[in-house]
């Protein structure tokens, strides 16, 4: 068993150097070969969402990230990540109208977080 979690470790970090180096393909065919062996893995299918949310299928990336949360429902990473869609979707009229009591809007503070 040590060994099957060590060999999951292996491919997941394998998984997101080839992510961190924008070989999305390559990335998303090591989490399917993850997917295989434990399907039950949330930070395989995080790590799908955030490549998925990079290539602009939001759909796909909210149904992995919420398949995490679902997983893990103590995953920050997950939940902030499902968070960030519809400001990638740039679906934000609604948050922005209802921050305007707010200093700053809220929508400010999400497009600094976008841009660092």
């Amino acid at each position: 068993m040590c060994s099957d979690q060590s060999g999951l470790e292996e491919m997941y970090n394998t998984a997101y150097r080839a992510f961190d180096a924008g070989k999305f393909p390559g990335a998303l065919k090591q989490l399917d070969a993850i997917d295989a062996r434990q399907p039950d893995l949330a930070a395989s299918k995080n790590l799908r969402g955030v490549i998925l949310m990079r290539q602009g299928n939001y759909d796909q990336a909210e149904a992995a990230l919420t398949e995490a949360a679902r997983i893990d429902p103590k995953f920050w990473n997950a939940r902030f990540n499902l968070a960030e869609i519809p400001f990638l979707k740039k679906d934000w009229a609604e948050p922005e109208n209802a921050s305007n009591n707010c200093s700053p809007p809220v929508s400010l503070i999400w497009q600094r977080k976008l841009r660092s």
